[in-house]
């Protein structure tokens, strides 16, 4: 799986990001990550975000959080799915309040097709 693309990032979500977010979601959900964890991590991104200004401390502080959350998980193939794909994504979105919102609306994408496929995988 390719990473997140940093124009992406810096200069918001297209069609490509949405298929991206898509494959991404059903890659992890293959790989049994569970709702709970993507949403902790979602949670904590929606925070920064409603915010009234861009908090970059806060947004920098979600890449040892995102280490913290891949350490934490069992689920070895799902970690390293995550690492390999939104590391560089989640540096970015510290750079600026565009770039956050960008990642964010990046990460609601994810989140929704991720419930999508998990909703799936159980009708199956």
């Amino acid at each position: 799986m390719e990473k997140i693309n940093q124009d992406w990032i810096k200069k918001g979500i297209n069609n490509d990001a949405i298929q991206h977010s898509q494959q991404l979601a059903a890659e992890l959900c293959s790989k049994d990550l569970t709702m709970n964890q993507l949403r902790n991590w979602y949670s904590e991104i929606n925070r920064i975000r409603l915010q009234s200004d861009f908090d970059k401390r806060s947004a920098l502080l979600l890449l040892p959080k995102l280490h913290y959350a891949i350490a934490r998980t069992t689920k070895v193939e799902a970690a390293t799915l995550i690492k390999e794909t939104m590391i560089e994504a989640t540096k970015l979105a510290a750079e600026s309040a565009d770039n956050f919102s960008n990642y964010a609306d990046y990460m609601e994408s994810l989140i929704a097709f991720f419930k999508f496929s998990l909703s799936s995988k159980k009708n199956n």
